[in-house]
């Protein structure tokens, strides 16, 4: 085997490095091949200190790993808890969360600030009409920042998010969404394709019967 480096990095000022040296007393040393033993030999230590390190909002409990010795069946985190949204909006400030270009050459900026405001007003409404944890929400959008407030709102409640694009047809909305039974559908009266307006309201009526 030929054991020529192909590359390495020009400096240590690397999340990997820093990870190894906040661990160091678990390491033989401070090279990669001992971080790499560490891992393999102390699997719950090592996945609890990853955690740690990158600052998971959550509740994190024993076990860390159980089956660790069957590839299969090993289950990481069992009876941890955390919140997608809670650990993806972790910003509140004026820069760029999504930035968004339709087929039309228009754009839409939505800063952090915008994000959190947004979510938490359609997260709240949807307490308020009695979605609850493990309900689901489904959604028939286009590919637009909505989209993406939708599921952040719903992911923030603990509920289960589905969707589907905008130019499915009423059959394939239907199979796909009635196995799941959601509470609630969200959709957009129009998308563009191909640069034309398509209207979507038109097959909801049948989708609903």
């Amino acid at each position: 085997m030929n054991s020529t480096l192909l590359w390495s990095p020009n400096n240590d000022d690397t999340n990997l490095k820093k990870f190894q040296k906040k661990n160091i007393l678990s390491l033989k040393d401070d090279s990669y091949l001992s971080l790499h033993d560490w891992s393999i030999s102390k699997k719950d230590e090592f996945w609890s200190s990853i955690w740690d390190f990158t600052q998971i909002k959550g509740v994190k409990k024993n076990p860390i790993i159980e089956n660790e010795e069957d590839f299969i069946k090993s289950k990481f985190f069992k009876n941890c808890k955390i919140n997608f949204t809670e650990n993806l909006i972790q910003k509140n400030n004026d820069d760029d969360a999504i930035v968004f270009y339709s087929e039309q050459q228009k754009s839409r900026r939505t800063s952090w600030k915008e994000l959190n405001t947004n979510v938490n007003k359609l997260s709240n409404h949807f307490k308020k009409i009695g979605i609850k944890t493990k309900d689901r929400v489904a959604g028939i959008l286009p590919n637009i920042p909505e989209t993406v407030i939708s599921f952040l709102a719903t992911a923030k409640i603990g509920a289960i998010w589905s969707s589907c694009s905008a130019d499915f047809g009423p059959r394939a909305i239907i199979d796909r969404f009635k196995q799941i039974e959601p509470k609630i559908l969200i959709i957009s009266d129009y998308y563009f394709y191909n640069n034309k307006k398509i209207n979507t309201l038109n097959k909801i009526e049948e989708v609903l019967t």
